[in-house]
């Protein structure tokens, strides 16, 4: 699975470590590396993804990554305290996605001034230090939202936003590069934009809420997993698949299902797997003492329409774990 899916990565990201070895190759007598990879949550199917690519890392370089998450992606204060835990546990380096771009930057540069690497996958912080991260180019994937909602709802649509929790780093980006979208396009006009919580209860209260409050809504734009399961309920739920167009994020298998029947009209679909082992392979030549020749990568996204969907391509984007 990790070979058909790492192929999806460009190959320039994937030459970016040619010194990157295992610690056995390194040292044969060199304890294993100890990885701490501390996510958003760990109840969606993204970051399922995500673990699964840092654990064909782990197995392949023979290490030890331990995942840890809070239950809810605005728990900045328990991502603080597992940071914490991962000093105090003498992990080798944190691979790490922030609830909060700023609320977490002194837990880890502390980490990094015990000598902890670290590398941030999906979504940044807001250090001044040199820190890889690697995931979505959020802006461009924001932008994507914005082409795919004009070709789907016209340049003329009148368009409400439910995003995110407002001070992740990865959410304020895809807002930004939607937006960016409609200032090109002053003819599609911004009715209604709406922050979430990461449930799928939250999106789906809001989306009918804008609904009543704003009928002359006919496009709805959402940015991450959860979000897009409570807007695809929610026009599901009021029958209106055929008024009002629908472009959100990711692939769960239920949002999949929502895609295929309609309800929604194009999923940007980013490559979590890409994430999650080059995370863990940047964690490990760090720790190996080699200094990164880049600092910002960028992994795929790929909007996926029913006219595109089943392509073999697509395909494993949309269902990894059937590969």
């Amino acid at each position: 699975m990790k070979r058909l899916l790492i192929l999806l990565v460009p190959v320039l990201l994937l030459a970016c470590l040619p010194g990157c070895n295992t610690t056995e190759e390194l040292n044969p007598n060199a304890p294993k590396s100890r990885i701490a990879l501390i996510a958003k949550n760990d109840a969606s199917y993204f970051w399922q993804v995500v673990f699964a690519g840092a654990r064909s890392a782990a197995v392949e370089y023979g290490i030890e990554v331990d995942v840890y998450a809070p239950e809810t992606e605005d728990d900045y204060q328990t991502q603080i305290e597992m940071i914490g835990a991962a000093v105090e546990n003498n992990y080798d380096a944190i691979v790490f996605s922030a609830c909060d771009f700023d609320k977490v930057v002194p837990a880890i540069e502390a980490a990094m001034d015990a000598g902890v690497q670290v590398v941030t996958i999906d979504s940044g912080i807001g250090t001044g230090r040199n820190v890889v991260f690697i995931g979505t180019d959020s802006t461009g994937a924001g932008y994507l939202a914005g082409q795919a909602l004009a070709q789907f709802a016209g340049t003329d649509a009148n368009v409400g936003i439910i995003s995110f929790e407002e001070f992740s780093k990865n959410g304020m980006e895809r807002n930004e590069g939607f937006l960016a979208f409609l200032a090109e396009n002053p003819d599609m006009e911004l009715v209604d934009l709406r922050f979430c919580e990461s449930n799928r209860e939250d999106p789906y209260n809001q989306t009918l809420e804008m609904l009543r409050e704003h009928p002359e809504i006919n496009a709805i734009a959402t940015f991450n997993e959860w979000t897009t399961l409570g807007v695809g309920d929610a026009i599901d739920a009021a029958g209106l698949k055929d008024e009002v167009v629908v472009v959100a994020f990711d692939n769960n298998e239920d949002s999949v299902a929502l895609l295929e029947k309609g309800v929604i009209n194009a999923l940007v679909v980013q490559n979590p797997f890409a994430m999650g082992y080059l995370g863990v392979e940047h964690a490990l030549s760090q720790i190996a003492g080699n200094k990164p020749e880049e600092t910002t990568i960028y992994t795929d996204s790929v909007v996926i329409t029913q006219e595109n969907m089943f392509t073999p391509q697509n395909q494993k984007l949309l269902f990894p774990f059937a590969q």
